[in-house]
């Protein structure tokens, strides 16, 4: 069973440099629904997700990790580009995590080329600036979330 994950407002705002506690950690999620959380409700209101667990298991002390989860729902990779990195940049994460993509796959002009461009200059700013990245791919995202034929096979490409 997991724990109740306290969904305070992050203690840095991104404004001025500040930093982590002593010994903490200062991590940014970049993505789409999938980072945000969409789906995973927390009480009271608001998305958990896995980037909130992931923080709370980096370090068990309270206020020893500070996340700043900066996913949206339906952005495509370029957005986490162009809008999301800057952001990111700018907090000097620890540790960044970038899940996004499958959005882009459900697009008509879908160019895996173009995606792995804007993931791979996400990935090279965040790590120049000393960043611990951390992506996954999903398995099979079609099949893993029930998805009808016409939805999974666009997805089950992008897995290879």
């Amino acid at each position: 069973m997991i724990a109740p994950f306290d969904l305070a407002p992050s203690r840095f705002d991104g404004t001025a440099p500040g930093g982590p506690p002593p010994g903490g950690i200062r991590m940014v999620a970049l993505g789409d629904s999938l980072t945000e959380g969409l789906g995973d409700p927390v009480p009271g209101g608001g998305w958990r997700g896995w980037a909130a667990l992931l923080a709370a298991g980096l370090r068990p002390e309270p206020g020893a990790v500070e996340l700043r989860n900066l996913a949206v729902s339906g952005a495509l990779t370029g957005d986490v580009l162009r809008r999301q990195l800057p952001a990111a940049r700018g907090l000097r994460p620890q540790v960044a995590a970038v899940v996004v993509g499958a959005n882009d796959t459900l697009r008509g002009g879908y160019d895996i080329r173009a995606i792995s461009a804007s993931l791979d200059a996400v990935l090279a700013a965040l790590g120049a600036q000393g960043a611990t990245l951390l992506t996954a791919c999903l398995p099979d995202p079609g099949r893993m979330l029930g998805l009808p034929g016409p939805l999974a096979r666009p997805l089950a490409g992008c897995t290879a």
